[in-house]
């Protein structure tokens, strides 16, 4: 069972030993898969890679095969992905060599197919590409010439990561098009369907299966302009006229989804680089001993990168979460230090929600 004598090895390394691995062995083995069709079934086989599917153990298992991944690259591949979802960010200067650079990367390529191989797993080379990023009129590396498993991978503008739809420039607009046009497709189907239902469950429906795909990852892009923004206010406008009900602001949404953000980042629940973004407080809960007038009152945010655009900052959650946190009742505040941040998360998405509501409202009056 050569299978397992290398699992273990790995399992060891990450600290299990004993009636852990002995638990995970007899997890992993004898898996038997079986087709039915038609009342016809297949024979038994045996499987000896992948894991079960839903597995209370998957999860881990998978992120402990692919977090071996890098060590197979060069140092100049920065790798990042999530699940199964995995790209290779390289940094090109102005000093670079072409020509070297791309044998660097196909040099990778080579490298993550013989890792694909050693872990039973493929990769589809249909669905593998390369994109330029830069902000430049003319592309300063030309991409052409990559190879993986022989086939040249295809030049891109516009790629698909994790689900977010991202494009040469780093700008949000491809992506929140991308959403609205897939919401307005399902708003056709609600209009089908309003004269069967009442407005509690059209307003149930357009929450599951419209809203809940223009609130995909929203922290991501929620910097976006409001001209791209305003392409999704007018999506639940129409949802609302079609279904007679009101829902709440999705700026709102967005905002209690920062906030959420924040409390798993001051609860230690970050992961990877996340972690160094970790907001700092400040009063009124105060952690430092002295107070000087470049001290900010709230929450501050670790900046990383200094921002090309003021209104982008702005916008974005490094900009809008001091603004958010400041209007979060202090009694809430108080609560998440002694409980827990986590614990008061419902309580923030409940305030934030429900007072931009009012606050449209009052404006309409």
């Amino acid at each position: 069972m050569c299978w397992w004598a290398r699992a273990k090895s790995r399992l060891k390394k990450k600290g299990m030993k004993k009636r852990a691995l002995r638990l995970l062995k007899s997890y992993l083995s004898k898996r038997f898969i079986q087709v039915i069709s038609q009342g016809s079934k297949s024979t038994l086989k045996e499987i000896f890679s992948s894991v079960p599917q839903g597995g209370k153990w998957s999860d881990f298992l998978f992120d402990l095969d692919i977090s071996e991944l890098p060590d197979s690259l060069s140092a100049e591949a920065i790798p990042f992905g999530y699940a199964d979802d995995v790209a290779l960010w390289y940094e090109i200067d102005d000093r670079f060599n072409h020509a070297m650079t791309t044998a660097v990367i196909n040099q990778d390529m080579i490298a993550l197919k013989l890792w694909a191989d050693d872990n039973k797993t493929t990769f589809e080379p249909e669905k593998m590409s390369v994109m330029v990023v830069t902000q430049r009129h003319s592309d300063p590396f030309d991409a052409a010439g990559i190879y993986f498993d022989g086939d040249e991978l295809s030049v891109v503008d516009e790629t698909t990561l994790v689900g977010l739809t991202i494009d040469k420039k780093l700008r949000w607009g491809p992506m929140v098009d991308k959403l609205a046009k897939k919401a307005r497709q399902r708003l056709g189907a609600l209009s089908r369907v309003r004269h069967l239902l009442d407005k509690k469950n059209l307003k149930m429906i357009y929450q599951m299966f419209i809203r809940s795909i223009m609130e995909y990852n929203c922290v991501s892009w929620m910097g976006a302009a409001k001209s791209h923004l305003s392409k999704l206010d007018r999506i639940q406008a129409s949802a609302e006229k079609i279904g007679g009900f009101t829902a709440e602001p999705l700026q709102a949404r967005r905002e209690a989804a920062a906030m959420s953000l924040a409390l798993k980042m001051l609860d230690g629940r970050a992961r990877g680089e996340l972690a160094t973004f970790k907001p700092i407080l400040s009063e009124p809960l105060r952690l430092c001993k002295k107070r000087t007038r470049q001290s900010l009152e709230g929450i501050q945010v670790v900046q990383k990168v200094r921002p090309k655009s003021l209104d982008v900052y702005i916008r974005g959650f490094f900009g809008v979460l001091p603004m958010i946190w400041s209007r979060i009742p202090i009694h809430i505040v108080r609560r998440g230090e002694r409980v827990g941040w986590l614990k008061i998360k419902s309580a923030c998405t409940k305030f934030l929600t429900n007072q931009t509501a009012q606050e449209s409202e009052s404006w309409l009056v």
